[in-house]
């Protein structure tokens, strides 16, 4: 970890807010593997010394700049999903914000920052497939805790691909949502 990264200091927060910008711009005109610390750095008007006090390399300020613009994504579909119109309603949620950052998520996916991603879109707060994985329960049994939490990582992995897939070929962020939506029922109904 960086010396800085976490510093709440109104200074660093600038400072962290320039390099996430820069690389915004670089990101939404490049792919990650494209892009260099050295054009970040000259993109925010900083230095290299600067941007190794707030992060460790060019993959920390790519994961800090998706956890940055997905975060509030993943909190509004879970919320929807918990306390708003139910799954379909949190799909629309989930892959509309996707969709909004189109650009962003498709030249981060496939780069070395997938990682960061993954990690955004996959975590156990997710309730997306919980009641798949408590389906599977049912079905089988008593079913391991390290089983449930690997069962669960697996079905996430594979819908956020699915998100993705989606993402990267409708003409719609409705469009992308339908075809979620459609495949999730599929698998809802088989379990």
């Amino acid at each position: 970890m960086a010396r800085r990264e976490g510093s709440m200091d109104p200074r660093a927060v600038r400072t962290r807010g320039a390099f996430l910008n820069a690389t915004r711009e670089l990101q939404l005109e490049n792919k990650t593997e494209d892009i260099t610390v050295s054009a970040i750095v000259k993109r925010a008007g900083m230095s290299r010394q600067v941007f190794y006090e707030h992060y460790d390399g060019r993959d920390a300020v790519v994961g800090a700049l998706v956890e940055h613009t997905f975060r509030p994504v993943i909190e509004a579909y879970i919320k929807e999903y918990t306390e708003g119109g139910g799954p379909r309603a949190a799909v629309d949620v989930l892959v509309g914000g996707m969709y909004a950052e189109r650009d962003l998520l498709l030249n981060v996916v496939g780069g070395p920052a997938l990682p960061a991603v993954l990690e955004v879109f996959t975590t156990p707060e997710q309730p997306m497939l919980r009641s798949a994985v408590c389906s599977l329960q049912d079905r089988l049994g008593k079913v391991e805790q390290q089983d449930q939490e690997d069962l669960g990582d697996l079905l996430r992995a594979g819908a956020f691909r699915l998100m993705v897939k989606s993402v990267r070929e409708a003409g719609s962020a409705a469009e992308a949502a339908d075809r979620v939506a459609e495949v999730l029922g599929i698998l809802r109904k088989a379990l």
